[in-house]
């Protein structure tokens, strides 16, 4: 299924609204709308479980996230890095914009990701973007015309009024006690405290939109999900038109989605359209044909996806909240050069050669994760290969090679040496300030016969 497909059936949803309206809507529209609305919901649907989760423990408009790096007990995300320390935070600029402090960070790669209730990334506050620091920068809705004080750095538009920010900091080494106190000095400040002028008088947010597993629960309560969450979203014309056509399916922003509201016939074809969606989803995402030497990779799109509902919906079900290829390029895999599943029997080696050395601006790394998607404990506590925190051999001519199995390679590679769980295993191979061009990784080989 191609971006294509999903412009070319504007038509087609355009044409059934001329004659539908909820049950006035034949089986065949009523299937054909709900396959197509799954994917367009699913990444806003998946995004209510970081949502949910954050403010269950903190408050809007405050950074929190502990001083230490992800390890096997984070599980709240799938395939998280193991590479930086984390802070999140829900925005909160239905009323008023937030301004977001950063420290002076010097030497090390730091990055603050802003995502939309459609998972888009909005503009992002980086080394890359904005260099050491400090800074000040002002989040305001995308519809905001308010003054801009004089000490703000750069404002940033948000399409969403309830917004999710990922701080990410790269740390050295386990004792690295500069990282505890930039980490600290990330701050959110509502403008008019900024200015030390009245506070703004708001509802606080209420989020009462409860966790919802998209691949597991109902298809009334997905749908129900997305109604509630796209009402903070301040949709574009596009975005409009289309869930204007899905409305003949019940989907609308802020209004309750139930089944109860269609007769049997259109229920169950609505159902049967979503489910087969989600069948789609789950197969195309299982399936790694289209790789370079076993690596899957993100694609153009991570991160701003635009009308490529499916690339969207693909990313949620695989690997949410990647960057943008500016930030950040990922390569994923659980197959190895033969296309064979990877799996703690074997062992394996990724040779980089010159052809195959990382060109990166500041680093990369390679994790190792279970089917899950979850950090594994092994005996020498260690989650990732890093090029500046892990004590990497090279050879004299800057080549070198990881080696990736279950038993301590020996002393002399144990440096390059990541262990594997029981059983199969993802690897995520991470280059943080690539160039964008896309340059392959090595395959990776596996080294003992059967």
């Amino acid at each position: 299924m191609k971006k294509q497909f999903f412009l070319g059936v504007i038509g087609v949803f355009v044409a059934v609204l001329c004659h539908a309206k909820s049950n006035n809507i034949s089986p065949q529209d009523a299937e054909s709308l709900a396959r197509q609305a799954f994917s367009y919901c699913l990444a806003t649907v998946e995004h209510n479980k970081m949502i949910n989760e954050i403010l269950k423990g903190i408050p809007p408009n405050v950074f929190a996230g502990e001083a230490e790096p992800n390890s096997p007990e984070d599980t709240l995300v799938k395939f998280t890095n193991n590479d930086t320390y984390y802070n999140v935070a829900i925005l909160d600029i239905r009323s008023e914009p937030v301004v977001i402090s950063i420290p002076e960070i010097k030497d090390r790669y730091y990055n603050i990701q802003m995502i939309d209730m459609y998972t888009n990334c909005l503009e992002y506050i980086s080394f890359n973007e904005n260099g050491n620091g400090p800074g000040n920068f002002l989040i305001v809705r995308s519809d905001w015309d308010g003054q801009v004080p004089e000490d703000i750095d750069k404002v940033i538009k948000s399409t969403a009024t309830v917004v999710l920010a990922i701080n990410r900091t790269q740390f050295f080494s386990k004792v690295d006690k500069e990282i505890k106190s930039i980490h600290a000095a990330y701050k959110i400040t509502p403008l008019s405290k900024f200015m030390g002028l009245t506070a703004v008088e708001s509802e606080p947010l209420k989020w009462d939109i409860p966790y919802y597993d998209p691949k597991t629960g109902s298809i009334e309560g997905f749908f129900n999900i997305f109604n509630q969450m796209i009402a903070y979203q301040l949709l574009t014309p596009e975005e409009e038109r289309q869930l204007k056509a899905y409305s003949a399916i019940g989907i609308e922003p802020g209004k309750p989605f139930r089944k109860s509201d269609f007769s049997p016939e259109i229920w169950e074809a609505i159902e049967t359209g979503a489910k087969k969606a989600k069948e789609k989803l789950a197969e195309i995402t299982s399936n790694f044909d289209d790789t370079i030497f076993g690596w899957n990779f993100t694609s153009d799109y991570s991160g701003r996806f635009g009308d490529n509902y499916f690339a969207r919906a693909k990313a949620a079900w695989q690997y949410m909240y990647a960057n943008i290829r500016e930030e950040a390029m990922y390569y994923f895999s659980k197959v190895d050069s033969n296309n064979e599943t990877l799996n703690s029997d074997n062992k394996y080696v990724l040779i980089f050669s010159k052809e195959f050395l990382p060109q990166v601006k500041y680093f990369w790394s390679l994790t190792m994760y279970d089917t899950k998607g979850h950090l594994v404990e092994n005996e020498i506590n260690r989650y990732s290969l890093n090029s500046v925190r892990s004590p990497i051999k090279y050879n004299e001519d800057g080549t070198f090679v990881l080696y990736i199995q279950k038993e301590n390679p020996g002393e002399d590679k144990v440096s390059n040496w990541l262990p594997t769980p029981d059983g199969e295993f993802y690897l995520i191979f991470r280059k943080y300030g690539a160039n964008i061009k896309f340059r392959p990784i090595p395959p990776i080989v596996r080294t003992n016969k059967k």
